[in-house]
């Protein structure tokens, strides 16, 4: 869903006073806010790789992962200790590769073609978000039932991912 056709979607239900109420700018805000606030306990999926030389003990990072769900060097999970964006391993690893797999959280969107990072079955609940805090300015009292409605969904999105990742897990136990 591109920015164009949130905006389009969040001023449906909206009842302006007249046009231009609710301005492109304040309702990309919320759009981005409840984006943000959707993906908070479980982000944007990415996998980051670098590569570290001999006798590696630690390795600073840019942590722009929420959490780390996977590490591995040279294709074979470890395990590590994270502290001030910095991974500290047990014993000296040589020359490979680190990589893990985590969860950032989106980009903000801010031109009209710029497609939101979400899942497509859990847009409305942006657009809810946005519905929801645009009704607060105008002290509408449907207000509480569209952030209801975004509570679902982000609910939903991550009982999803936890369903996911629990499969995973039992499968790799296996």
């Amino acid at each position: 869903m591109t920015l164009q056709e949130a905006l389009k979607r969040v001023r449906y239900p909206l009842l302006e006073d007249y046009e231009g109420y609710w301005t492109d700018e304040e309702l990309t805000t919320y759009l981005n806010e409840g984006n943000r606030i959707f993906h908070v306990n479980r982000g944007i999926s990415q996998k980051w790789e670098i590569s570290i030389p001999d006798d590696t003990t630690e390795v600073g990072i840019n942590l722009t992962a929420q959490n780390i769900r996977s590490l591995t060097y040279n294709g074979t999970p470890i395990s590590a200790t994270i502290s001030n964006q910095t991974l500290h391993f047990s014993t000296p690893l040589k020359a490979g590769t680190l990589a893990w797999i985590g969860d950032r959280p989106p980009k903000d969107v801010v031109n009209a073609t710029d497609k939101f990072e979400i899942n497509p079955a859990f847009e409305q609940a942006i657009i809810d978000y946005a519905d929801y805090k645009a009704m607060l300015k105008d002290n509408d009292p449907r207000a509480t039932a569209f952030f209801s409605n975004f509570l679902m969904y982000k609910n939903a999105w991550e009982q999803y991912n936890y369903a996911d990742s629990h499969q995973i897990q039992q499968t790799k136990e296996w």
